[in-house]
């Protein structure tokens, strides 16, 4: 009985990964801003940030993956802040036309943060679902765009300020604002590389 099920289990994963494409993409990002005021001292600002994103293309309709997340920031006043997070998600196609097509995405994130000045640090779970937009521009890469100016989302935060316990936030949201579609803050456009 064990080598029956062995020999379906390696026959499954064999049909899967068949029809499957590892893909890679994500965000790399480097910001800063110095300013000296009339008469004031100079003072600068930083935000270095990089998200990778790892993904199985199951078949063409389906896409499992992790995105990860670490970002880096200073401000004018040196207070300087750490996140990390990490967010699996399941993608599934709805409608395709052409290169186009269009996707539902559920991701569940775990993620924290750290203030050196404050001696402040938080940890964050949750889960969003949200719609993606994908262009195939050849069959190895394509362009996606999560459309942030929809979602649906449940999160907890715990803070910690000097190591006690400051309290749990928790909330519920159902985000949408088609009055902004056109900022960029709205909207961002990342890339995946097909194996």
């Amino acid at each position: 009985m064990k080598k029956v099920t062995l020999i379906m289990f390696v026959a499954v994963i064999g049909i899967l990964s068949a029809n499957a494409q590892f893909y890679l993409g994500g965000s790399l990002d480097f910001k800063t801003k110095t300013e000296k005021p009339k008469g004031g001292a100079k003072s600068t600002q930083s935000q270095f940030s990089i998200a990778p994103d790892v993904g199985y293309s199951l078949n063409q309709d389906l896409d499992l993956g992790i995105a990860l997340g670490f970002n880096n920031e200073k401000d004018i006043s040196s207070f300087k802040t750490s996140s990390w997070g990490i967010s699996p998600y399941a993608r599934y196609s709805f409608v395709e036309f052409g290169r186009f097509s269009v996707w539902g995405q559920a991701a569940l994130f775990v993620g924290g943060s750290k203030m050196n000045k404050l001696k402040t640090k938080s940890t964050s779970f949750g889960l969003t679902l949200s719609p993606v937009l994908k262009y195939s521009l050849s069959k190895q890469f394509d362009l996606t765009t999560g459309l942030n100016f929809f979602n649906i989302g449940f999160s907890r935060t715990a803070t910690k300020v000097n190591g006690k316990k400051q309290g749990t936030d928790t909330s519920f949201g159902l985000g949408m604002d088609t009055g902004d579609i056109a900022t960029l803050g709205n909207v961002s456009i990342g890339f995946a590389y097909k194996f």
